[in-house]
């Protein structure tokens, strides 16, 4: 070693001779470079330099001699140490301690003037340099030229480095050529310009070149000139990193690299798009930069074909999920997506043959089944996610390591290791663990696992409830009967009986099986009126209007309503029931029919009538009438003023139609009734149905013209047709060409919008536009020409605001016509947009000069893209511009507010600092940069007008506005979508802003992990953005005073400390999105009124949240996991109790858990307090049976049970005898139109008044009579049940002898019987006598149900109204019988011999 370190000394002595006596002047050169001879040395001068260098030879040997002694007692620690030889070395130039040979110089602080550079490490096989300037690059060259390649330095390290372009091309180029291996520069500050340098990579040692820290101070260069020179060097391993680099080349041939790092640049998607050169690399390292769509990161890989190891950790990638199929390296085994934004959807596109994955720290809920099919897939870390659960391996059958920490898992599934059963390791603590009956399964499985649980016991710890938390699961314990089911199952019966009950109380108290039963009618009767009448199904209108009133207003109804309506011109007809009703029918039937077959309802209001049952009838029929048609027919007339008490539970549609519609008030005073019938006929108003003949089509046409003038196709429309239309305001043109006289025919006009088409635009006469009169112009032009700027000079001296699209000048800015000089003095636009925009620089320069000194106030510059020829502008050339920008500053304009939208740059000949300072000085009140991929903006130098900055989606970090005190007046600054990182630093940027009331950090790459320097916010800030960072719980020692709103959303959050924040102004609150497990107390929130938590991992939210926020009115707590049972049971009664403070509720709030109840809302879960009450439950078991056994007992008796069982028994006794005398005879032939039930007492006008009025004459109506068609020997029930079979129609003659007759009730079952068996129309009723409702029995239920829906005959006392109710029953009888079959024959026979 030390004889190597003498040869290699002898090297560096030599070197160090050569370099004095060439600065001497000793030594002359030749062409090649190689010393040609020596030049004046002297005898003194060559005897004193042996002499030197014997004594440094002599001295290295005593040292080498005692380094060989203490060897193994020397440890150096040495800073930012060389990488070694080796492919492994350290990438983040972090201290080390090595082994290795004594230092050649001492280590000690030097002045600048006494050493060119500060020696930190110096061995046979190392060197490293620092503090390396500019003047002394010449210097390091000529001392590393000397490392020729087989020399012993392998390693060179340069620290804080300052030199110009060439000198440091010059260095690599040196290095290149030389023995070095690997080469580490740190902290370059680049002085020069970047210009092309023809790089020779050929015959050299490098294997591996790391450059950190680059700084370059002018951007004034092609950007293209520096990434060609690192993309194409032929070295195996490269690290560029911490350089702010926002793209590199793809290699121009094939490279041999096999190791890239690029990590914390700027880097895009755009990153090697379809390079096939990268073959031979295998590994690649892009963390913390800025790409975003996971499916081009899988498309710049698929041609890496051997592509092992991928770090994408600490970007903005997403997948949502596309058509386009993700393409992989297939050679791809390791990837690292942590700290990204993926949701469940990346395991749409994730490499086949993946081996280890990290998806650590993103937005991952769940892992979807069938999704992913990984089945080489060993190693997968999920830590930091938003889990619920253990994820399955279905998808992973290979899988042997599983990392699930800190996630929102409560109650792991115990099945884990049998649907996974190569899993050797499952990290799964620090999860927020729910200690309760469920997990007694997990922690049974750690027992039964074998040790596979990492970190067990001491990671296992209970969360929840509050009392256990922080007992480790291996304490917890809970007995086999705490957690028993079985009991619940014996139950379950018991709890569908009390849950009936209840709905038969709801639907009791809620009178619900009314309105099944009127709904049930309504739909029968449609489907019997469409069996009837299938064609004739579209209603036509017969009536103006269908009146509704109580018979106890029947005396002003037919003395005032029908006279006054009917009568007169416009002959209102109008539809009664005792005049227009059909008997036969149901009343309910008769009533749909009227209302359906009327334009209008009235109803008649009045305290009678809701006391009428059939009232109500009528009007839920007309309801539905109203609500099914989206019409507007009803009409309500208050008669009497109503008592709201005495109004019924059921008639909640009459209290809101009062509430909600207009009514007509009958007036007392006598004078006024002319106008209510006025009103009234006002309100019916309309023409019943004509013919198709007299409808007529009325046409409008509307002061609003788009014309295409000129356009080739089209005849042209002369403007001068519009001359005489005044009224004109919005006039749309499309033109070839535009000539001053076209518009003077029209300059009178005053309008207010004009829009200008010029797709096929060939030539504009300045000054043409000047003829309009317009508010707002729009001018659209064709996006393949060269725009015509007249057009703009003109448009801003036309209108007010003006709109211009497809500004394009592919031309050279030498040509630009620039503006009039009497122009400025013309312009009348206050208000200018210029949507796609793409010019050379120095044009866009001066249309912004001519705007400054206009009078717009509001400038819109959309999809802006600059360029310029380079052989054309040059350095020189652009200065000027320049200059006249920065004469511009300081000028007063009318400028208000400027936005720049989409701005692309093909440019990158210019010094982006003086660009910034323009934008920086503006005084101006507001200012937007959008999406300009903007790295930087630099502090105003004087106090600033600002009150609204917008930087959205740009790439500003956190050096932004530091230490700025010039932002006074800003009131509102938004820097979403940036590059942030530091919350801390982004507090200090605030602290000076002394107005700032609105910060929006969004989108950001925020995180705060707790510091021991406090945050210092602006005082006047009250509303923060800070949505969609990387924050955690720490962020809560982060936060302003007196912050208001806050949005936290799509963050990290687990928990809300308590303690940390002390917020008491903070009223609105966002932590959706996060990992919440829980609602968050208010403790230091004390004057909260909004909260948002949706979209977390909470289970079962904590009920006495209200207790603990008294001043909350809304609570955003919908879209979370919720578990279904009986602890969410108070939070759904505590939304009953808040008073509609839970927004979104119902549909919001979703059961997740158990797998049974998935999809239900919450609203509709419901369990008893015996289902969470054992103890409830066992009491109350044996009660509940004798409840049911009494109530059924007591149902029994009140409704006659027995009776209609022994009927029924009866009615089949009586089929069953039929069919077995008269197997082949079932089929029933009619043979009676009629058979008539009535009371033995009521015989006698049966027998005068019925028989003889129904059989006499010619209808000659057959009628079954028991006293003369009964058959003798049968049983009275088997002859009336045939009686009642053999007839078309049963007659019932209704009376109080009828209901109290035993028979009569038979016979009245029976036909009841038939009613619903054969779903026919058979029972007409006839009301003898009144029936007072007292003396009806109980078991005459169906009795009163029939004489309450259907319509009867009543028996006049009249003998004048005799003739009109026997019509209406033979009416209602009519019917043909059949005829006989030996009749039949007859007549064939007859008609045959005919």
């Amino acid at each position: 070693m030390c004889l190597r370190a003498l040869s290699d000394l002898n090297s560096v002595v030599q070197a160090f001779f050569l370099n004095s006596v060439r600065e001497r002047g000793f030594l002359d050169y030749n062409k090649d470079g190689q010393v040609r001879k020596v030049l004046n040395i002297s005898k003194e001068t060559e005897s004193s330099m042996s002499e030197n260098t014997s004594c440094l030879r002599n001295f290295f040997v005593y040292k080498c001699l005692f380094a060989l002694t203490f060897w193994n007692h020397v440890s150096l620690s040495v800073e930012n140490k060389l990488l070694t030889p080796s492919n492994n070395f350290p990438e983040d130039g972090s201290d080390h301690n090595i082994e290795s040979l004594p230092l050649l110089y001492a280590n000690k602080p030097r002045s600048k003037s006494s050493s060119d550079w500060i020696v930190i490490q110096n061995t046979t096989e190392s060197l490293s340099l620092s503090e390396i300037r500019d003047g002394s690059v010449k210097k390091l060259i000529a001392l590393l030229s000397n490392f020729r390649q087989g020399s012993g330095l392998q390693n060179l390290t340069l620290t804080n480095v300052s030199a110009n372009w060439n000198a440091l091309m010059e260095i690599f180029q040196t290095v290149w050529h030389s023995s070095i291996e690997y080469f580490s520069i740190n902290r370059v500050t680049q002085l020069g310009d970047v210009k092309r340098y023809d790089f020779d990579y050929s015959g050299t040692s490098m294997k591996a070149l790391t450059v950190k820290k680059i700084h370059i101070t002018d951007l004034y260069f092609i950007q293209d000139d520096l990434y060609r020179i690192f993309a194409d060097m032929n070295i195996a391993d490269m690290t560029i990193a911490e350089s702010e680099m926002i793209h590199m080349l793809c290699p121009s041939s094939v490279s041999p690299f096999r190791h890239l790092n690029f990590l914390k640049n700027d880097l895009t998607d755009f990153l090697f798009q379809k390079c096939d050169t990268l073959i031979e690399l295998e590994t690649l390292i892009l963390q913390r930069n800025k790409f975003e769509s996971l499916l081009k990161v899988s498309f710049m890989t698929s041609r890496m074909k051997s592509l092992k190891y991928l770090d994408m950790s600490n970007n903005l990638l997403h997948h949502d999920g596309a058509d386009v199929q993700c393409q992989w390296a297939a050679s791809l085994t390791e990837l690292d997506l942590s700290s990204n934004q993926l949701s469940d959807a990346v395991f749409e596109c994730l490499p086949d043959n993946i081996k280890k994955l990290n998806l650590q720290n993103n937005q991952i809920s769940s892992v979807p089944k069938g999704m992913a099919d990984l089945k080489s897939l060993e190693e997968l870390n999920l830590a930091s996610n938003r889990l619920a659960d253990l994820p399955g391996c279905s998808g992973f059958t290979s899988l042997q390591f599983l990392n699930t920490e800190m996630n929102s898992i409560l109650t792991p599934s115990a099945d884990f290791f049998q649907s996974c059963p190569r899993v050797r390791e499952l990290q799964a603590g620090h999860n927020p663990f729910k200690c309760s009956c469920e997990l007694q399964d997990f922690i049974r499985l750690e027992r039964r696992s074998g040790g596979k649980l990492f970190g067990w016991p001491s990671a296992y710890v209970c969360e929840y409830p509050e009392g256990l938390r922080g007992t480790e699961l291996k304490d917890f314990h809970l007995s086999e009967l705490a957690c028993n089911t079985t009991l619940l199952l014996v139950t379950a019966l018991l709890l569908t009986l009390v849950l009936v009950a209840v709905v038969a109380f709801l639907c009791i108290y809620l009178d619900v099986p009314w309105y099944v039963r009127m709904t049930w009618q309504w739909t029968q009767t449609k489907r019997r009126a469409w069996h009837e009448h299938p064609r004739e199904q579209e209603t036509v209108l017969q009536f103006h209007a269908f009146i509704s009133y109580s018979e106890r207003d029947a005396l002003w109804v037919k003395n005032e309503l029908i006279p006054n309506l009917e009568r007169g011109e416009s002959h209102v007809q109008l539809c009664q029931h005792e005049r227009n009703f059909i008997p036969g029918k149901s009343i309910v039937e008769n009533i749909i029919n009227c209302i359906e077959k009327s334009y209008k309802s009235i109803f008649v209001l009045s305290p009678n009538f809701v006391q009428s049952e059939w009232c109500h009838y009528e009007l839920y029929f007309a309801h539905h009438k109203l609500f099914s048609e989206n019409s507007n027919s009803l009409i309500l007339i208050l008669l009497e003023p109503i008592p709201p008490y005495i109004i019924p539970t059921r008639y909640h549609k009459l209290k809101a139609l009062m509430a909600k519609r207009t009514y007509l008030e009958w007036p007392k005073e006598r004078s006024k009734h002319a106008l209510f019938w006025a009103n009234l006929r006002a309100a019916i108003n309309i023409n019943l149905p004509f013919s198709d003949e007299n409808r007529e089509i009325l046409l409008t046409f509307g002061m609003v013209l788009v014309l295409n003038s000129f356009w080739p196709s089209v005849a042209v429309v002369p403007v001068w047709e519009f001359e005489n239309m005044f009224c004109l305001e919005y006039l749309g043109l499309s033109a070839m060409m535009i000539r001053r006289s076209d518009f003077r025919y029209i300059k009178h006009l005053r309008l207010h919008t004009v829009f200008l088409t010029l797709e096929y635009f060939s030539l504009y006469e300045p000054q043409s536009l000047t003829a309009l009169n317009t508010r707002s112009l729009h001018i659209d032009f064709a996006a393949n020409r060269n725009f015509s700027f007249s057009l703009l000079y003109d448009g801003m001296s036309t209108s007010e605001n003006l709109k211009i699209v497809n500004l394009i000048y592919t031309l050279s800015y030498k040509h630009f016509p620039s503006p009039p000089l009497m122009l400025l003095k013309k312009i009348k636009t206050t208000a200018l947009i210029l949507d796609t925009v793409d010019v050379q620089w120095a044009i866009i320069l001066q249309i912004f000069l001519l705007i400054w000194y206009s009078p717009v106030e509001h400038l819109t510059v959309r999809n802006l893209t600059f360029r310029g020829p380079l052989g054309e502008l040059t350095k020189y050339d652009f200065l000027p511009l320049l200059s006249s920008l920065e004469q511009l500053i300081p000028s007063d304009g009318s400028m208000k507010a400027l936005t720049l939208e989409h701005i692309r740059n093909k440019l990158y000949y210019f010094n982006q600092e003086i660009l910034y300072r323009e934008f920086s000085e503006m005084n101006i009140a507001s200012l937007t940069i959008y999406d300009a991929y903007m790295p930087h903006m630099l502090c105003p130098n004087r106090t600033s007008s600002f009150q609204y900055l917008n930087f959205s989606h740009n790439a500003l970090t956190d050096e932004l506005f530091q230490n700025c005190g010039t932002l006074m007046d800003l009131k509102l600054l938004i820097l979403q979508r940036n590059k942030f990182e530091s919350l801390l630093k982004v507090s200090f940027m605030t602290s000076r802003m002394k107005s700032l009331k609105y910060l929006d950090m969004s989108n950001n790459l925020l995180h705060h992990d707790g510091a021991d320097v406090q945050c210092q916010w602006a005082a006047s800030l009250t509303e923060l953005d800070l949505s969609s960072n990387q924050l955690s719980d720490a962020v809560f020692e982060c936060l302003p005073d007196n912050i208001k709103k806050l949005n936290l959303q799509n963050n990290q959050i687990s928990s809300v400390p308590k303690g940390m924040a002390d917020l008491k102004s903070l009223e609105e609150l966002n932590l959706a999105s996060n990992r919440l497990a829980d609602l968050p107390g208010c403790s230091g929130f004390t004057s909260l009124q909004f909260l948002n938590t949706e979209m977390n991992s909470i289970l079962t939210p904590s009920a006495d949240f209200f207790q603990s926020c008294p001043r909350v009115r809304e609570l955003q707590a919908g879209h979370n996991p919720f578990k279904c049972s009986c602890e969410l049971q108070d939070f759904i009664r505590l939304e009953r109790r808040s008073g509609g403070k839970l927004f979104g509720w119902p549909s919001a709030y979703v059961c997740e858990y158990p797998e049974g109840l998935r999809g239900t809302e919450l609203k509709d879960f419901h369990l008893s307090e015996l289902a969470c009450n054992t103890t409830l439950l066992l009491v109350t078991a044996l009660l509940l049976t004798l409840v049911l056994v009494a109530v059924v007992a007591f149902l029994c008796i009140y409704l006659d049970v027995p009776w209609y069982v022994r009927m029924t028994w009866q009615w089949t006794q009586t089929k069953r005898r039929a069919w077995h005398e008269h197997p082949r005879e079932q089929e029933t032939v009619l043979q009676f139109h009629a058979f008539i039930s009535y009371s033995e007492r009521d015989a006698l006008w049966v027998k005068n008044e019925l028989i003889p009025n129904l059989e006499r004459g010619e209808s000659h109506v057959q009628l079954c009579q028991h006293e003369r068609n009964f058959i003798p020997g049968k049983s009275i029930v088997e002859n009336i049940i045939n009686c009642i079979e053999k007839s078309y129609k049963s007659i019932f003659v209704l009376s109080p002898n009828f209901v109290q007759s035993e028979w009569c009730h038979y016979e009245l079952y029976f036909a009841h019987h038939k009613l619903f068996s054969e779903n026919s129309n058979s029972l007409i009723l006839i009301l003898l006598e009144p029936i007072p409702p007292y003396i009806i029995p109980t078991r005459y239920h169906k009795l009163k149900a029939l004489m309450a829906k259907r319509t009867y005959l009543e028996w006049p006392k009249e003998r004048s109204k005799h003739a009109l109710f026997w019509a209406n029953l033979r009416a209602a009888i009519n019917i043909n019988l059949p005829i006989a079959i030996d009749a039949n024959k007859e007549q064939s026979d007859v008609i045959h011999t005919q």
